[in-house]
């Protein structure tokens, strides 16, 4: 499981207004949905400037290589945010590998992908963090 966030949307849209955050969120999802190739493979809307990506039967390197690909293809997007350190649109992604022995419900994965992505964001955003759970 990936958790994306982009980096201070609060500051956003505080800067450019909700509409073109809303607009910007699209195109970040948009993003992550050409990302992720595998038929099995999902992305959705979790919550209002996060997503989570489901990437079953992924181990932890192909995850984070995932996580990396969708980090620079949103860097790539280029979207202005000019108060923000490196002025245009970034993500910080938590990823969490499942090997079904110590985590034995969805609800301890997906904490897991939640600490993970504070981790990417305590290590100054725009970056990516993954964690193991065998």
């Amino acid at each position: 499981i990936l958790f994306v966030d982009i980096d201070h949307v609060e500051l956003y849209n505080d800067t450019y207004g909700h509409q073109t955050g809303d607009d910007t969120l699209a195109t970040v999802a948009r993003c992550i949905s050409e990302n992720i190739r595998r038929p099995g493979d999902s992305a959705a809307r979790y919550g209002g400037e996060e997503f989570v990506i489901v990437l079953p039967h992924t181990d932890a390197a192909g995850a984070l290589a995932v996580a990396e690909a969708i980090r620079k293809a949103v860097a790539r997007l280029g979207i202005e945010h000019a108060p923000a350190a490196l002025g245009h649109v970034t993500v910080s992604i938590g990823a969490a590998t499942w090997q079904g022995q110590v985590a034995d419900t969805v609800a301890s994965v997906i904490r897991a992908a939640d600490e993970a992505l504070y981790s990417a964001k305590a290590g100054g955003r725009n970056k990516t963090f993954g964690t193991i759970l065998v």
